[in-house]
């Protein structure tokens, strides 16, 4: 199911489908066995969509449920997190070495990919059986979906979205303050998870003006792009410090030292298109996203 209003129904009903369909999409993912770690990184996306949710319509929900709900979806996607985030670091690799050309930062980056797959391999034997933890969390999932139909609902049409839109927007903005390209990795990554809110909470209202969402939406997607690349980079540099003592000292500087300028590369850019899409002050989006939903319920409705 698309991540998307469909306003032919009750504010409600839209928020529990929507919610209904993270879980469905998430189940679905976790029952096909043929790829462990496409399955658990595409109900993991699943499980963000859903907090996403959560927090756009929190004034509906109610601080409790979102709460509640919001820490057990984290707490999932922590729990498929180690194998899967094992993976990730390998395809980091994988894509750095696209963007150099010199043979001794090649031979480096292969050395770091083949102590990447030896670690990755050690996880997976020494980690909890992952078919028993997929079987667990589907029959956790079906409980949870079971909930949806218990949520409450404390607010309808725009007033039960505007409010967490503007909260989550005003969060982006704040972070981004926080942001410089020489900055620390921590301001940078809380900054990409606000984006993020940004770009789902774009997709679900995207009925409310669709050529306008479309194009703000695309915008926000290379945004996501640019600074999950960045902290993709992060988590290899802090795993060339922490944990890859086996790979040649000399090859872990040439990396470290090739992640810095894809840093540089990745937050300039990343800067400049975020000014643009936070250039609003957070009450002036309010009343836009407000004044948008007025019409396009009006559309629905005739």
């Amino acid at each position: 199911m698309a991540l998307r209003m469909g306003g032919r129904r009750a504010t409600s009903a839209d928020i529990r489908k929507l919610a209904r369909g993270r879980v469905d999409n998430a189940l679905d993912a976790l029952r096909d066995s043929s790829e462990p770690h496409v399955s658990v990184h595409r109900a993991r996306k699943c499980f963000k969509e859903m907090r996403a949710i959560l927090r756009l319509f929190r004034p509906a929900l109610g601080r409790r449920t979102v709460r509640f709900e919001n820490a057990w979806y984290r707490d999932q996607a922590r729990a498929l997190a180690g194998f899967r985030d094992a993976q990730a670091v390998i395809e980091t690799v994988e894509a750095l070495e696209k963007s150099v050309e010199l043979p001794a930062q090649q031979d480096a980056l292969r050395a770091c990919r083949h102590t990447l797959a030896v670690r990755r391999d050690r996880i997976a034997e020494e980690g909890d059986d992952l078919a028993s933890s997929v079987a667990q969390l589907i029959e956790e999932l079906e409980a949870a979906r079971q909930r949806i139909g218990r949520w409450p609902m404390k607010a309808d049409g725009a007033d039960a979205a505007v409010g967490g839109f503007e909260r989550c927007y005003k969060r982006g903005a704040r972070t981004l303050r926080a942001c410089h390209p020489a900055g620390d990795a921590d301001s940078w990554h809380a900054w990409r998870k606000r984006v993020k809110d940004y770009w789902y909470h774009v997709q679900i209202l995207h009925p409310l003006w669709p050529p306008v969402m479309k194009a703000l939406q695309g915008e926000l997607k290379t945004l996501a792009d640019l600074l999950g690349d960045d902290h993709d980079l992060t988590v290899l540099d802090a795993l060339l410090q922490s944990e890859l003592e086996q790979l040649a000292a000399e090859h872990r500087q040439q990396i470290h030292d090739m992640i810095g300028r894809r840093h540089a590369a990745l937050r300039v850019p990343a800067l400049r298109l975020g000014l643009r899409l936070y250039v609003d002050r957070p009450e002036t989006v309010s009343r836009r996203i407000r004044g948008w939903w007025d019409v396009w319920r009006e559309e629905s409705a005739s």
